[in-house]
């Protein structure tokens, strides 16, 4: 009964960021050859953000902050990377980027400025 209860309590809008979480930990570590060659390695934080997201849905108050500032982190990186590959000329597999951006900029504008998620982790 109280795993009901608690169940309908969460607001969609943090289903949603622990559902996009897991979606780019998936992702970045099972579909890393979208994003570099066969040799290559690529991941974005295989550990630290599905735990954090964990942690926003039990309401850890610095929970939000951190996830919020590990994607402007990656926001930074994934638009340097468009950068640094455009100025030496190498070819770049522009979709799997491209998403990887929308979806880290989707993140941190309801980690940042969603009144629901920021009314549901202080109350």
């Amino acid at each position: 009964m109280n795993q009901k209860l608690f169940l309908r309590s969460i607001p969609a809008s943090i289903l949603l960021i622990v559902g996009l979480v897991f979606v780019i930990t998936l992702l970045t570590t099972f579909g890393e050859t979208l994003f570099v060659s066969q040799n290559g390695s690529f991941g974005f934080s295989e550990l630290l953000a599905p735990i954090l997201a964990v942690a926003l849905v039990f309401k850890w108050k610095y929970a939000r902050t951190i996830l919020g500032w590990l994607y402007v982190i990656a926001i930074v990186g994934v638009i340097s990377i468009f950068v640094v590959q455009n100025h030496l000329g190498t070819e770049l597999p522009v979709l799997p980027y491209l998403l990887l951006l929308v979806l880290f900029l989707v993140l941190c504008y309801l980690l940042f400025f969603s009144k629901s998620v920021k009314r549901y982790v202080e109350g």
